[in-house]
This record gives C-alpha cells, structure tokens and sequence, in this order.
C-alpha cells in the first residue's frame, strides 16, 4: 500500500507515470480477457457432443466395438433413420438408437408398451402447428400440446413417408442440452431391431480434441463424419480462442515489462532529484 500511495503521489509530479497507469490498466484488462476466453475454451473442450459416423460398407460387430476403444468416445450406438410427420408438409428424422445409449447419454429408463418419441422443443413447436391431427379433434388442442413435458407420456399422431395412414405413438420432452437447439426426435428400440444392415453409428464424445487426433483415430476405423462441419466449428472455435490468449499473454507479460521498467525508472529519478535538491 505505501508504495501504492507513492506511485499515486508520484503521478501528480511526473507526467510519465501517467503512461504506468495506462500499463497498469491494461495489463489488468488483459488478465481478466485471459481468464474469460479460458473458460470459454474450457467450456467448449469439455462440453460432450453428439455425432454420427458413417461406414461405406455395413458396420460390423467387430468394427462397432473398436469405436468403443477410442479415448474420447463414452457411448455410441448403431442408428437408423426413419421419416415421419406431425401433419402439413413437413417431415422429420426419427433416429433409432438401442435403448443401453438413451439411458447412459439422456438417462431414458426402458420402458415397454407403446412406442415413444423423445422430442426436442422445436419439434413439439412443430406440432402445435397443426393440433388436430396430432392430438385429435375431439381434445382440447391448446392446453394438450403444453403438456409434452419430461417424463410424462402425451399420446400422439403421426405418419411415415413410406406408409399411409396414422399410427399412434406416444411423446416425451427430452430437455437437454446436446439436443435443446436442434429439431430431433430419437426413438431408443431394441438391439435386434438393429442388427439389420446398418452403416450409421451415433457416438458421444465427452472431450472434444482440437489437435485432429480424434478425427485421425476414426478414420483410421474407417468411419467418416456425418456432418464434418459442425467438428470443424469446433476445432475453429477453440483454435481461435487459443490464438487470442497467446497473443492476450504477451501483451500481458509486454505491458508488466514496461510497467516494472518504467517505475525503476521514475524512482530513480525522483531519488536523483531528491538528492539534487538536498545539496
């Protein structure tokens, strides 16, 4: 604190020691831009991901469980695809995985009887589109489609691309954060529903790898990206964020330099002076 005080005492004596505040102010600004650009790339490294891999030729038993050796992978399962419809136009992907990944990834007890739809919140604004046909004529529409919520089961209509006619399933809100700014609709089936030729897998990954190591080892298992974008953001992300924090630390460490010289420098002339006017 006293030689705060002398610094300040200082200030008003030497307009050099101006310069020391904006050093001083700077470098502060730095530190807190580091520690906030840090935590964002800390954030985005440890946040877990879904993808889907894809195989030229059908997945193999062998060749889905080598995913499984792979550091950054903590669940995966095959995948299938199937298009359906909540009335109008529009159609959706329903993807198929086992029932072992919905427990572990969203924590979705198998249940049986009635087929169920785990729905992001878009999906269900989708459907309030049209209430009539999902929910039925005779219910009381509005207040229905409010009630899609998590673990609890709303009864609902749909249809496929490839079959006419309405089927009735029912329909879950799945609130997480993997899914909540994307339209999916997942369906957790049996592992034999599976079994068929497949050549989709869906995989969490829990870290995500900037080095490109990641993307290497799944090659190497001969899978390939579904949607190598959305990997590639990522790795920019972080990429950026790192370039910014090196180039933030040196100006860090240039400003600290120059402060520490700079109040050398004004002591020692203050001192000088000092001695110059006790003479």
């Amino acid at each position: 604190m006293k030689k705060i005080r002398e610094l300040l005492k200082l200030r008003k004596q030497d307009d050099f020691v101006k310069i020391i505040f904006i050093y001083i102010i700077i470098s502060i600004a730095m530190i807190v831009t580091i520690l906030i650009n840090g935590l964002n790339m800390y954030k985005t490294i440890y946040t877990s991901k879904e993808y889907v891999l894809t195989s030229a030729k059908e997945i193999s038993d062998n060749g889905y469980e080598n995913l499984k050796k792979i550091k950054n992978i903590s669940s995966v399962s095959k995948q299938k695809t199937e298009s359906i419809s909540f009335g109008g136009e529009s159609f959706f992907q329903c993807v198929k995985v086992s029932t072992k990944y919905m427990k572990e990834v969203f924590g979705v007890k198998n249940e049986s009887g009635m087929s169920c739809f785990y729905v992001s919140r878009k999906v269900i604004d989708e459907m309030k589109n049209n209430p009539a046909e999902v929910f039925g004529e005779n219910d009381d529409n509005e207040t229905k489609s409010e009630k899609i919520q998590e673990n609890k089961k709303t009864e609902i209509n749909y249809k496929t691309e490839e079959e006419e006619g309405w089927k009735t399933a029912a329909a879950i809100l799945l609130n997480n954060s993997l899914i909540n700014d994307e339209e999916v609709i997942l369906m957790p089936v049996s592992d034999a529903e599976l079994s068929e030729q497949i050549n989709e897998v869906r995989v969490l990954v829990s870290t995500q790898d900037i080095s490109g190591i990641f993307e290497k080892e799944v090659e190497q298992k001969q899978y390939s990206f579904a949607d190598n974008d959305s990997l590639k953001q990522v790795q920019n992300e972080s990429n950026i964020l790192l370039l910014k924090i090196k180039y933030e630390i040196a100006i860090a460490v240039l400003c600290i330099s120059m402060c520490i010289f700079s109040i050398k420098r004004v002591k020692n002339q203050f001192k000088y002076e000092k001695r110059f006017l006790e003479k």
